[in-house]
């Protein structure tokens, strides 16, 4: 019984390891981007939240300074970043994804590449998976309202510019809240 229960959960290991990669991959991320750029690790954790949230990605996110964070997640695109670029291709060349996660995956890159400075982008994303991290958690007890309340309060920047109205736009175009 030890047996199987040691190679399922070495099987699922395996399939998360080729998913992060080729989340990875697919994001156009490389193992040195991974282990010197923090933007590519908060890209990566809002991409892999966002599954999470679509029942795309079973993970444990807790909320954290930047948002959702999962350091599941972190030791996992850490050890394939310390692996470098070719076991990132060749697991992510293993992986065959759903559509809605490639769906996913395009609809961010579009979004953070609409903008001229990434940075802004990916405020924007910090920001609605921070405030949508704070509705899922507290529903039914919190409306969007309060969750936005609560995470300026968290990140009172956000309330600068335009994040919030393009955080809310965002959730709505990934069908995480209603029109």
């Amino acid at each position: 019984m030890i047996s199987i229960l040691t190679n399922k959960n070495s099987m699922n290991t395996l399939l998360l390891r080729r998913r992060v990669a080729w989340i990875i991959w697919r994001l156009r991320l490389t193992a040195g981007d991974i282990l010197s750029d923090f933007s590519a690790r908060l890209l990566i954790q809002k991409v892999a939240y966002i599954m999470k949230t679509k029942e795309l990605l079973d993970m444990e996110f807790n909320l954290h300074i930047h948002g959702p964070y999962s350091s599941e997640l972190a030791d996992i695109y850490m050890e394939l970043a310390r692996e470098g670029d070719e076991v990132i291709k060749r697991l992510a060349s293993q992986y065959k994804p759903r559509e809605d996660e490639e769906s996913i995956v395009q609809l961010i890159m579009e979004y953070i590449g609409n903008y001229n400075n990434i940075e802004h982008g990916l405020k924007v994303l910090e920001t609605a998976t921070t405030i949508y991290d704070i509705y899922d958690y507290n529903k039914p007890k919190y409306t969007i309202k309060d969750a936005i309340e609560h995470a300026a309060w968290l990140k009172p920047w956000i309330e600068d510019g335009d994040y919030i109205n393009e955080a809310l736009k965002l959730l709505k175009t990934l069908g995480l809240l209603k029109n």
